[in-house]
């Protein structure tokens, strides 16, 4: 997996229908980084832990590992920034690592470090005008690649589309397009649309109500978020119909992640 692809394996049931749902979507609204209507002031400090599955085409039911995610205000260099760590541990031992560090007004992103399970690793620094990684690969081989862009972009990659809900203002039927550092075979634009609301299970809170946010995958597919009102805000992600999805075997399967607990008594 390398930070530029297409979709990240860092990227859960659903149980009742929806309360709200989304009418004919109108224009969506063009962001700029910067404008004010992603605001990452908006965050709050979390942890949170989901299962991932997989459900294959032909029946079965894979769950390759545990997902963990923590978002903390950190000092850094003399800067205050939002600082999101996951990690994607799997059964076999092997563990996928990003740090995301972004701006916590605007998001616009600052740096990202992706260690990959074969032990390669990916170090991204952002500016108003593109990336530029630093990519060693598992002989300690290191090269340097450099991304364009041409207004200042927001990364989406290392599962970003999933916490960039939670800092926009949803309302049911909006959809947002939002500039994007591409990645390979990404538009340059990402559209994240506002599905409507939903009662959906959430671990170890219970049953709450949250948004439903679709973006569609480059190459076919759909990632769709389920976001809490409050933090930890994704309860419940899916990949759907996405080519890439696929065992060593080639059998296609989608994949889901959900927030893990047991509710407690009134939950």
């Amino acid at each position: 997996m390398t930070l530029r692809s297409a979709t990240s394996l860092i990227c859960a049931a659903l149980a009742s229908a929806a309360s709200g749902s989304a009418p004919a979507s109108s224009d969506p609204v063009a962001v700029i980084l910067g404008d004010g209507i992603v605001d990452a002031a908006r965050l709050k400090p979390y942890d949170n832990a989901l299962v991932a599955s997989q459900t294959t085409t032909d029946g079965r039911t894979l769950i390759p590992g545990i997902w963990t995610d923590q978002l903390r205000l950190r000092d850094v260099n003399g800067r205050k920034l939002w600082v999101r760590t996951q990690t994607l541990g799997y059964f076999d031992g092997r563990v996928t690592s990003s740090v995301n560090m972004f701006d916590p007004a605007t998001f616009a992103p600052v740096s990202n470090v992706l260690v990959n399970p074969d032990g390669s690793k990916e170090v991204w620094t952002f500016s108003a005008t593109g990336a530029e990684g630093r990519v060693t690969d598992v002989t300690g081989h290191e090269t340097v690649s450099k991304v364009p862009v041409k207004a200042p972009s927001y990364d989406f990659n290392c599962c970003m589309r999933s916490l960039m809900p939670a800092a926009l203002p949803l309302a049911v039927g909006k959809t947002f397009a939002l500039p994007a550092v591409p990645a390979e075979g990404d538009p340059e634009v990402v559209l994240e649309r506002v599905r409507g609301r939903e009662r959906i299970r959430a671990g170890y809170r219970g049953m709450i109500d949250a948004w439903v946010v679709d973006s569609p995958v480059p190459g076919g597919g759909t990632v769709s978020f389920w976001i809490a009102d409050t933090p930890p805000y994704l309860v419940h992600m899916t990949l759907k119909e996405v080519p890439a999805n696929k065992t060593r075997a080639g059998v296609h399967y989608d994949q889901s992640f959900d927030m893990l607990g047991e509710p407690g008594p009134g939950n």
